[in-house]
C-alpha cells in the first residue's frame, strides 16, 4: 500500500468508526493471520508441537494452504504483515495470539534463515507467556528463544533461556518437552564450543524419545549424536548413528520426513568427507541439496553448498568449489549471516582467479 493511501485509510477509519469497531476489525484481521499461519505451520512441520489452541474469529476461515509450496508462498508474501500482526496482538494484550504466532512462524523462519525475526518473535512470546502464567507456554517460549539465540551466536543468552525452559518442563512433568530442550541444549553447547557436553545432552534427548517411542524425534536425536561424534573424531560410530537415523526417517511419509532427511544426509556427507570418501560425500550432499531446494529450506541449503565446495576442493576441483561457494555466499548474505558470508569470501579469495 502506498504511504499516502495508508494514511488516508487510517484517517477514514478514525473518522468513520468508533474505537470499539476499529479494535474488532483489527482482532478479525489478527485472527485471520493467526489461523492461516497455524495451518501453514502444520503443513510445513507436521511433527512439531502444534501452536497452542486459540479462539479463532467465527466466519473468518484461514486462507487455504494445500501443500508446503503454497504455505511457503503465503508466508513469503505475508511475512511483514505477520510480524506486524504479532506486534499488534502484543500491543492490545492478546497474549495467546502472540504465542500462537511465534509458534506458527517458526517453521518458516527456520527454512528461510530469518533468525533475527525468529528471536524477536519468541522474545515477544516469552513476555506474553509470562503474563498468561502458563508454565508449558513459558517453557516452550524460553526454549525456542534460546534456540534462536544459539543460532545467532548468542550462546550465553541461549543457555540461560534453555536452563529456564528445562526447569519449567521438569516442574510440569513434560517429558517430551524435556527431550526437546536437551536437543536444543546440544546445539547450544556445540556452538558454545563444548562438543562433549553437547553430546551428553543429545544422548539425553535420544533416551527420552526412545522411551516415548517417537521414531521421528529418535531419528533427529540420532542424527545429532552422530554429528557430534564425527566432530569428536569418531567417524565410524557417527556413520552408524546417522545411517540408523535415516532408516527411521524412511519409515515416515516423504512429505513428513524431508527436513529431517536433508539434515541427516548432510551429516552423512560430512562423515564421508572426513573419511576421505569424497564421491560418496557429494552423493549425500546432492540429495540433501535437492530436498532443501524442493522444500524452500534456504538456511540449510547454504550450509550444504558450503560443504559441497569443501569436498570439491579436497577432490582438486577448484572451479566447482568456486561455483558452490559463490552460491553459498549469496544465500548467507541474503540471510544476514555476515560471519558465514565473510568466511566464504576469504575462502573464495584463497582460490585465486577472478574476484567474485
Amino acid at each position: 500500500m502506498h504511504d499516502l493511501l495508508r494514511l488516508h485509510a487510517a484517517e477514514e477509519a478514525r473518522d468513520r468508526h468508533t474505537p470499539a469497531e476499529r479494535e474488532a476489525a483489527l482482532r478479525r484481521a489478527v485472527a485471520h493471520y493467526t489461523g492461516t499461519a497455524c495451518a501453514g505451520a502444520r503443513v510445513l512441520a507436521p511433527h512439531d508441537p502444534p501452536p497452542p489452541p486459540g479462539g479463532d474469529e467465527p466466519g473468518h476461515p484461514p486462507f487455504p494452504l494445500p501443500d508446503a509450496a503454497a504455505a511457503m508462498d503465503w508466508f513469503d508474501a505475508e511475512h511483514t504483515n505477520l510480524l506486524a500482526a504479532q506486534q499488534a496482538a502484543g500491543g492490545h494484550g492478546w497474549d495467546a495470539e502472540v504465542c500462537r504466532l511465534a509458534r506458527a512462524l517458526d517453521p518458516y523462519h527456520r527454512r528461510r534463515g530469518h533468525l533475527a525475526d525468529a528471536a524477536a518473535a519468541w522474545q515477544r512470546a516469552v513476555a506474553a507467556a509470562g503474563r498468561l502464567g502458563d508454565p508449558a507456554l513459558r517453557a516452550q517460549a524460553h526454549q525456542m528463544l534460546g534456540d534462536a539465540h544459539a543460532q545467532l551466536g548468542g550462546t550465553a543468552d541461549a543457555l540461560r533461556h534453555l536452563a529456564q525452559a528445562l526447569e519449567l518442563a521438569e516442574l510440569t512433568g513434560d517429558t517430551a518437552g524435556q527431550g526437546e530442550i536437551h536437543h536444543s541444549l546440544g546445539g547450544a553447547w556445540e556452538r558454545h564450543g563444548d562438543d562433549r557436553l553437547a553430546l551428553e545432552h543429545a544422548r539425553r534427548a535420544l533416551a527420552v524419545f526412545q522411551a516415548l517411542g517417537d521414531t521421528y524425534r529418535q531419528a533427529r536425536a540420532l542424527n545429532a549424536v552422530g554429528w557430534l561424534r564425527t566432530r569428536l573424531g569418531d567417524h565410524t560410530a557417527a556413520r552408524a548413528d546417522c545411517t540408523a537415523a535415516l532408516a527411521l526417517l524412511l519409515q515416515h511419509p516423504a512429505d513428513h520426513r524431508q527436513l529431517g532427511e536433508s539434515s541427516t544426509l548432510d551429516s552423512l556427507g560430512h562423515i564421508a568427507h572426513r573419511l576421505g570418501e569424497y564421491d560418496t560425500a557429494l552423493g549425500h550432499y546432492r540429495r540433501a541439496l535437492a530436498i532443501c531446494r524442493a522444500q524452500g529450506h534456504s538456511h540449510l541449503e547454504a550450509d550444504v553448498l558450503h560443504r559441497i565446495a569443501e569436498t570439491h576442493l579436497a577432490s582438486r576441483r577448484p572451479a566447482e568449489a568456486r561455483t558452490a561457494w559463490e552460491q553459498a555466499r549469496a544465500l548467507y548474505t541474503a540471510q544476514h549471516r555476515t560471519a558465514d558470508a565473510g568466511r566464504v569470501r576469504e575462502l573464495l579469495a584463497g582460490l585465486g582467479g577472478p574476484p567474485s
